[in-house]
């Protein structure tokens, strides 16, 4: 038996069997003190030089140490936690989530070890030595565990590895020069950015926290400032390397400290559910008052303990009381420019519809997505207005449908002035365009109108398009009964607008919309029109408005027109203009059955029924029709002989049409025998979408895990890949899930090259008899944005956030592909 599976085996015993005892003397046996830990707000322990090779072969730094030590003294905590409650506990519950100052196996008490002291509190623990506050919010574990525990309260710590980790701390500095103080060498802009970045992060995590439990609090806390040390790893000597005094240094340290602490001040001042607790001097301002350059000495820890402890105690002795109306839009990054006061809402999202609002709408005559253009115009406008000092919050920064009334909320939550829900158009015609700036049918707010006329004013300046509030109203003012702006939704003082940028069902205007350029200048029109209407500028000048008034509320002008004509928005919209050469596009509206994937439509018509999926291909293309989204050389290094990035598979044309699905994917599948494959005919199809089902994946469909690639250039090995064999199919759940988070995190389509191959088809391509993909455990992809040092970078971030992610990646730069497998021990080339 190996380490790596003794050691598992050990741990899952020792859980199983709620034995606390034996997890900490596994601790103390494989691991030991060092001087220094590898990364901020990371632990100083080290394996001990025995286990070193195997569990982390690429030398003790690596992560794969800190992933075990993590690991065990997590199973510990959770069987501290499941004991207590064995043992008849009825009080309050508490998650907590976290770095090193939530968790440090071995050496010091951290603050969750002082709270699961406490007898009348019970916590339940996912905090990790080194996590990053974007890997927290990527694995989301946080919301299982308030649903299981039925917590109150959540605790989060984290920013210190993000802001500081890797050398981030001296892309935040300028050149030293001899007598410069830490303002001179500061650079705010940058640490404004890195600040940012955090910040989403941190709101990402409040409001799926909000949306899902929305009775619970969430404390977090700011760091102390530590003592660099000389000759020291994380600040000591780098600082002097760069040739900056350590005082200074150590008053750099405490700017990037107080700042970071400011901004998340700001947040719990605009989000209900989260409360700051200021941890400032709180371990001691002498170096012996720190255990290292980063975390006190149990001491200094129990003190940074005492105040958010007793913040959480005040907490719970009140009554438990829902802290939103509803369910909370995912907000994106708060500008670290002041107060926000404005709320930008992309329209649309997800892949289902929700109350108040479809998933998409408009769409492109080349199969792009409405809602895909409006979040992208969006946080473009949220980075311009913030470089104008105008903070904006959006109600999504991703891929996900929300209610109206949760769109509201947020606007609601923080009292915004400006409210504006963006949208794209469309028409039965395709042949309309031009832009439409919408106000409540109810609204009787000057404010409303004020905004409407600002906003209309630049879009049709920076656009050229018809003015349709000038062409549909004698007096510029359009009405909607649009959920969304409704006024009594809103706080008194919102001014709030629907804005249908232009019509996207065009060919040519989707050609514009694909542009960068073009996109920038909608988000730049937009912000200026909010602009001008917060310092007090004025558009088009008239008071009067319409005053008709709809029966019904709609959530954009699509809807309202497809109602007022007796029509579903399918049938309203009916076949989008066609570019010579693409076929026409239906749009299905809600009803659609196709869904999406990667940002564009799966392109189908509905004018040809297809029959009944009986063959193994007709069965894959119906079900990603149906698919709704949310020293020594490694046996795989090398392969770049046979890998090309040109022969992923790209199932964006799926949907045309059932005997073109049909083909396409037999075509795809040739390398595995095609439709006469000895093997397809009896290939379980149904049990291997089951399997797949199970693992919650959110972007890859069935067909493409079961690629067989398209590596053999000679033609040699034609047909002789095969499709994995049923007891393999346990071997790829992890890739798979560690490649559904690398999509999450890229934000770009991914596509694979290559999955499992036969003994056969490897040794025929050239493969190393012990590659990863005979046993289909690893995955070859390209990804439609960026280089393969960016994909390289993701992916071993990816890999540092779980232990169950731990395994091999390669990089091959000229045939641009990323090869990963969670063999369970790192290997790089």
């Amino acid at each position: 038996m190996s380490l790596v599976t003794d050691i598992n085996a050990r741990i899952q015993t020792a859980t199983d069997q709620n034995d606390s005892e034996a997890l900490e003397k596994l601790l103390d046996e494989l691991y030991q003190q060092r001087q220094e830990a590898d990364k901020p707000y990371d632990a100083s322990i080290e394996l001990k030089p025995e286990y070193r090779d195997e569990l982390a072969p690429e030398g003790y730094e690596s992560d794969a140490a800190m992933n075990w030590a993590n690991r065990i003294a997590r199973s510990k905590r959770l069987v501290d936690y499941r004991v207590k409650l064995l043992g008849g506990f009825k009080g309050p519950r508490i998650v907590s989530e976290g770095d090193s100052w939530f968790q440090y196996p071995l050496l010091l008490t951290d603050i969750i070890d002082n709270f699961i002291a406490q007898s009348d509190l019970a916590t339940y623990s996912l905090g990790a030595a080194g996590d990053l506050v974007e890997h927290m919010a990527i694995r989301r574990e946080y919301i299982r565990a308030i649903g299981t525990t039925g917590a109150r309260v959540m605790l989060l710590s984290g920013g210190g590895n993000d802001l500081l980790g890797d050398g981030r701390l001296f892309d935040l500095l300028r050149p030293y020069t001899p007598g410069a103080s830490a303002d001179d060498l500061l650079d705010m802009a940058a640490l404004e950015a890195a600040s940012q970045e955090i910040l989403g992060y941190y709101n990402r995590i409040l409001v799926d926290v909000a949306m899902n439990h929305p009775g619970v609090m969430i404390f977090g806390h700011g760091y102390d400032t530590p003592f660099p040390r000389k000759g020291k790893k994380h600040f000591g000597k780098p600082l002097e390397e760069a040739g900056i005094p350590l005082p200074v240094g150590r008053d750099v340290i405490r700017m990037i400290v107080e700042y970071f602490r400011e901004r998340l001040m700001v947040l719990s001042d605009r989000m209900p559910n989260f409360r700051f607790v200021d941890l400032t001097d709180t371990v001691g301002e002498h170096p012996n008052s720190w255990f290292d350059e980063l975390h006190p000495h149990d001491a200094g820890f129990a003190k940074a303990t005492a105040p958010l402890l007793a913040a959480v105690r005040a907490h719970l002795d009140g009554p438990p009381t829902p802290l939103f109306e509803s369910a909370t839009p995912d907000t994106d990054g708060v500008a670290s420019v002041g107060p926000v006061r404005i709320v930008l809402d992309p329209g649309h999202g997800g892949s289902t519809s929700v109350s108040g609002s479809s998933w998409n709408n408009a769409l492109g005559p080349s199969g792009s997505l409405e809602k895909t253009w409006t979040l992208d115009v969006a946080k473009r406008a949220q980075r311009i207005l913030a470089a104008r000092g105008l903070g904006a919050v959006l109600t999504r920064s991703g891929d996900i449908n929300l209610t109206s009334q949760s769109r509201r909320n947020i606007a609601r939550a923080i009292e915004a002035e400006v409210f504006v829900s963006i949208h794209f158009n469309a028409s039965n015609a395709h042949n309309a365009q031009g832009t439409e700036t919408y106000i409540h049918s109810d609204a009787d707010s000057p404010r409303s109108i004020r905004l409407m006329r600002n906003l209309q004013a630049t879009m049709v300046a920076a656009l050229g398009h018809t003015d349709r509030n000038r062409t549909r109203s004698h007096d510029g003012v359009l009405r909607g009964a649009y959920g969304v702006i409704r006024e009594n939704g809103h706080s008194a003082a919102t001014a709030a607008c629907l804005l249908e940028v232009s019509f996207m069902d065009r060919v040519d205007e989707e050609n514009r919309i694909r542009q960068d350029s073009y996109r920038e200048r909608i988000a730049t029109a937009l912000a200026d029109g909010i602009q001008s209407y917060m310092t007090g500028e004025t558009g088009l000048e008239s008071n009067e408005v319409i005053a008709a008034q709809q029966p019904d509320e709609y959530e954009d002008a699509i809807q309202e027109h497809a109602a007022r004509a007796g029509l579903s928005v399918t049938q309203y919209l009916g076949i989008a203009e066609a570019p010579a050469g693409v076929p026409a596009v239906h749009d299905q509206g809600d009803s659609r059955g196709q869904g999406h994937m990667d940002g564009s439509l799966l392109l189908e018509s509905d004018f040809q029924p297809a029959p009944a999926a009986t063959g193994l291909f007709e069965q894959m293309a119906r079900d990603i029709r149906q698919r709704r989204a949310p020293g020594v050389t490694d046996p795989d290094q090398g392969e770049d002989a046979f890998l090309d990035a040109s022969q992923a598979l790209d199932l964006s044309a799926i949907g045309l049409d059932a005997a073109h699905d049909r083909d396409m994917l037999e075509r795809a599948f040739a390398n595995a025998g095609g439709a006469g494959g000895p093997d397809n005919a009896a290939f379980d199809f149904p049990a291997f979408r089951a399997f797949l089902d199970s693992l919650d994946l959110r972007h890859f469909t069935a067909a493409e895990l079961l690629y067989p690639g398209a590596l053999d250039r000679s033609r040699a090995c034609a047909g002789r890949n095969r499709l994995p064999p049923r007891e393999l199919w346990g071997n790829i759940a992890t890739t798979a899930r560690m490649l559904d988070a690398i999509r999450d995190l890229l934000g770009c389509p991914l596509r694979i090259v290559s999955g499992y191959r036969c003994a056969d088809f490897n040794s025929c391509i050239g493969g190393h008899p012990a590659s990863e993909h005979v046993r289909y455990g690893a995955l070859d992809w390209t990804a439609t944005e960026g280089s393969p040092a960016d994909w390289h970078r993701v992916a071993t971030e990816i890999r540092d956030s779980r232990p169950e992610f731990m395994g091999g990646i390669g990089r091959y730069d000229r045939a641009r592909v990323i090869h990963i497998d969670t063999r369970g021990r790192r290997a790089d080339w």
